[in-house]
């Protein structure tokens, strides 16, 4: 089926429908625009609040997108090395205690490669309703360092030296998190606010639900058992790997950013080099054909696209662009389904279809 304006609609509507997603939010942005937008579904089924889009989403791991764009902003400004040791950044010592004597370097966090390791008995019992009140750093301590809280020299690192495999890491992404406090001086919420969503116009995005109207907020939709089930809006001490809340139109303006250069309307966020660094290939994966630093890289109709994903419980999101043809989509949905990806991949197709014809 090759989707038009004019099917797009209704061929998103029955996916949502055979794959029990409650609510989406989609658009394609070319160069520094948006080119389509899509709309659908209910944000709030108990109360009939429809998706608009403006509605916000939790993105899930596409948190890690914007993670990794604070830290490299700080590698701009010459602030540290990608091959650096975090150790020499930190007020405490991160070890693998398989390996004490290898260190974990910058570019091991951005690639997922470091070792650490996510340990979900753990992990899942600290998501709670609302903002956890528990702060990057004392989590890190309790979950890295020995004889913290939540500390297991096995559980908590892998059995392989640092920097010799992929393994995904939410953790590592919280630990760039706390290097960006450590390095800035700011906490990682605030640094984010003042170097990135001030200057591209993401006003509604944040970090917490504090300070939210969480009725513009998409409600999270576990489908269990045949039924929708809500979920209160929840949140977790590693939230820079993914508990931002935005929205399309915000969203699209960090992909612009990836997409011309390093800029959002003459605003500059990032050096062109350090945006072509980040989409270069720097260890080969299964399921993708790398990834570089954050963002994953994969093979497409003959084209290498950059792409992240994320879930969380009732939430699925999809962002991908093609760095040369300078065309993005990104997908939010209030849903868990896998089938988010194959869809994501329809629209990209659209996306390209219109680029050829227009």
């Amino acid at each position: 089926m090759t989707l038009t304006p004019d099917n797009i609609g209704s061929f998103i509507e029955e996916q949502m429908s055979l794959f029990h997603i409650p609510g989406m939010a989609a658009c394609v942005v070319k160069e520094d625009s948006l080119s389509w937008v899509g709309t659908y579904g209910y944000a709030d089924l108990d109360k009939k609040i429809e998706v608009h889009d403006s509605t916000l989403f939790m993105i899930a791991s596409v948190s890690k997108t914007i993670t990794a764009t604070a830290l490299m902003t700080l590698y701009d400004k010459n602030a540290f090395r990608l091959d650096d040791e975090i150790n020499d950044y930190l007020p405490f010592a991160i070890r693998n205690p398989n390996f004490s004597q290898t260190g974990i370097t910058f570019e091991m966090l951005l690639t997922h490669t470091s070792g650490v390791k996510d340990n979900w008995p753990k992990l899942m019992p600290l998501i709670v309703p609302g903002d956890s009140p528990i702060i990057i750093e004392e989590f890190l301590k309790d979950y890295l360092i020995s004889g913290g809280a939540y500390y297991d020299g096995d559980a908590n690192f892998h059995d392989w030296k640092p920097g010799d495999k992929f393994s995904y890491s939410n953790i590592g992404f919280t630990t760039i998190g706390y290097l960006v406090e450590m390095i800035s001086g700011q906490s990682f919420d605030k640094y984010c606010r003042e170097h990135l969503f001030d200057p591209l116009e993401m006003a509604k995005t944040s970090w917490f639900l504090q300070g939210m109207d969480v009725e513009d907020i998409a409600v999270p939709y576990p489908y269990e058992d045949g039924v929708f089930r809500a979920r209160e809006h929840f949140g977790y001490p590693d939230y820079p790997a993914g508990q931002l809340r935005s929205n399309i139109l915000e969203l699209s303006h960090i992909l612009t950013v990836y997409m011309q250069k390093g800029t959002y309307r003459n605003q500059h966020i990032l050096d062109k080099k350090t945006v072509e660094l980040m989409t270069t290939m720097k260890v080969p994966i299964p399921d993708a054909m790398g990834i570089g630093l954050c963002w994953f890289e994969h093979y497409f109709g003959g084209r290498s696209l950059w792409e992240h994903g994320g879930t969380d419980p009732g939430v699925r999101t999809e962002v991908l662009f093609d760095p040369i043809e300078k065309i993005g989509v990104i997908v939010l949905t209030n849903g868990a389904d896998k089938a988010l990806t194959s869809i994501t991949a329809e629209i990209f197709k659209f996306a390209l279809s219109q680029h050829e014809e227009g």
